[in-house]
């Protein structure tokens, strides 16, 4: 026989017990809602700052020695796209919709000021087109640059999404990284050759010297990597202009030698020095 008291007793408990529990859910539901807007607010700001001259540029260090070809301008929108990351918040929501006007780009790159969003328009579309290849000690893998590219020319701006896949080579970086300052020397660079010989060396300048076999440099180094079959030509074409460039206007001084086998150049070792006047000059 039951007790009426106790079923009684027993049904406001169970009812209790529910409505604590959807209270729970409620708060918490409503305590996801606001982080996941701090959240949104946050990355807003991230992407939304205006680049700098002091802004850096921090990727692996794999992703600074990857193969990949484009031109100055392209490879100019590419780290500008960079520096408005964080690399040390893991949140791959960063590499979406990040916003860059072509006020930013003229100010960080002293070009052209009517020209600025027709190059950076024509630059992210070619972009889109892109691949980067990127090797480690077991493999090599090749990405998309870009999944997505708006534009809004009433606005001078362009907006682009970076490929969700590189953010493990661009976000929550805790060592073997590449870090470059804009006001270092990168922003004064004109030829892509010098942007990217400047890139792989900052990526080892603590080592003070780096050897790379002449196929991997040219892979790395040249917009078209058919070219320059003889190494006069490349060094009177490539190495040349793009060591005057990084000794005359970056933070670094890089010489070389070529390296031979079988009487055959075969490699390039290079040795970096820190450039002590630069430095001061940008002091």
């Amino acid at each position: 026989m039951k007790c009426p008291h106790i079923t009684r007793d027993f049904e406001v408990s169970t009812k209790s017990t529910s409505d604590i529990l959807k209270s729970f859910d409620f708060i918490r539901q409503k305590a996801e809602e606001v982080e996941q807007t701090q959240r949104d607010q946050a990355l807003e700001r991230i992407k939304s700052r205006p680049v700098k001259p002091t802004d850096e540029v921090v990727e692996s260090n794999a992703l600074a020695r990857a193969e990949y070809r484009m031109t100055a301008n392209e490879n100019r929108l590419l780290k500008v796209a960079v520096s408005k990351l964080d690399s040390n918040l893991a949140d791959a929501d960063q590499l979406q919709d990040i916003p860059i006007t072509a006020q930013e780009f003229v100010a960080l790159f002293e070009t052209e000021p009517k020209n600025a969003y027709r190059d950076m328009a024509e630059a992210s579309t070619r972009l889109l087109n892109r691949k980067i290849t990127v090797s480690d000690e077991k493999q090599k893998i090749t990405y998309n640059l870009l999944t997505q590219v708006a534009y809004r020319k009433h606005e001078g701006m362009v907006i682009i999404t970076l490929n969700p896949r590189l953010a493990v080579h661009l976000i929550g970086l805790r060592d073997r990284f590449t870090k470059m300052i804009f006001e270092e020397g990168f922003r004064r660079l004109k030829l892509f050759s010098s942007q990217r010989l400047y890139e792989i060396m900052k990526s080892v300048e603590s080592q003070s010297h780096y050897e790379i076999g002449l196929d991997a440099f040219k892979a790395r180094v040249l917009a078209d990597p058919k070219k320059y079959k003889r190494f006069a030509d490349l060094k009177k074409r490539v190495l040349e202009p793009a060591l005057a460039e990084i000794n005359t206007l970056t933070d670094i001084q890089v010489s070389y030698e070529p390296v031979r086998e079988s009487r055959k150049i075969k490699r390039i070792r290079f040795r970096i020095n820190k450039n002590d006047q630069k430095s001061l000059d940008l002091g």
